[in-house]
């Protein structure tokens, strides 16, 4: 909220319009994708879950379901890189867009715009308040690297860890027999920031990365 007051007094969030948002990432995300043809016994042996059907528009199997992204600086840009190593030609992966249902932008239809490899989109200012997107996936594996200027106040290890020492000491201070209502929001902020901003985020990419980390955490 902090955020989208300060942009606004710099010309930024007004009605249906954005100002210029910043590009000094600070976050880059590599993903790899893998083909939507048929399973392997291989991958069928580590539990790889099928692509399902696009959900919405009937544009083909999804590698990245519709969503928008979160934890960034109001109306920063998003800049994704494409790359399909092993076949240079593959124009069939593809980034779908649409209009976010909850959008006050007028109507305006849903695009699937083919990828090459070495093709770089970006999202600017309100695209990503207004807008949801997509990933369908190709024949061919597929490796993305995407940039953006996340939020750092609440958003790192660092300073979840600060919340929480600052809650405890909190606790150990006040009587918890009869707490103030400051001290009970306080206790609900934390409980949410650590569960959805750490525990499940971390638990959510798997017992491969939970095993590459196991050395770090302990």
């Amino acid at each position: 909220l902090k955020l989208l007051k300060e942009n606004k007094r710099a010309g930024g969030y007004i009605a249906d319009c954005a100002g210029i948002g910043r590009c000094d990432f600070n976050l880059t995300l590599i993903n790899a994708g893998r083909s939507n043809k048929h399973l392997t016994e291989v991958e069928l042996a580590q539990k790889f879950v099928p692509f399902r059907e696009e959900s919405k528009f009937g544009m083909g199997k999804c590698a990245v379901n519709w969503h928008r992204d979160s934890t960034l600086e109001p109306f920063s840009t998003i800049a994704v890189y494409h790359h399909t190593p092993e076949e240079k030609l593959a124009e069939d992966w593809k980034i779908a867009m649409a209009l976010n249902e909850d959008s006050k932008q007028q109507s305006s239809p849903a695009l699937c715009v083919p990828l090459n490899d070495g093709d770089c989109y970006f999202m600017l200012g309100n695209f990503n308040h207004h807008h949801i997107h997509s990933v369908i996936a190709g024949s061919s594996a597929r490796y993305a690297s995407t940039h953006r200027v996340a939020l750092t106040e609440m958003a790192t290890w660092k300073n979840i860890y600060s919340f929480a020492q600052d809650l405890l000491r909190s606790i150990n201070t006040e009587d918890t027999s009869n707490p103030t209502g400051k001290l009970i929001r306080q206790i609900g902020e934390g409980a949410n920031l650590i569960e959805f901003e750490w525990i499940r985020q971390f638990y959510v990419q798997g017992s491969v990365h939970e095993k590459q980390h196991a050395t770090y955490w302990k």
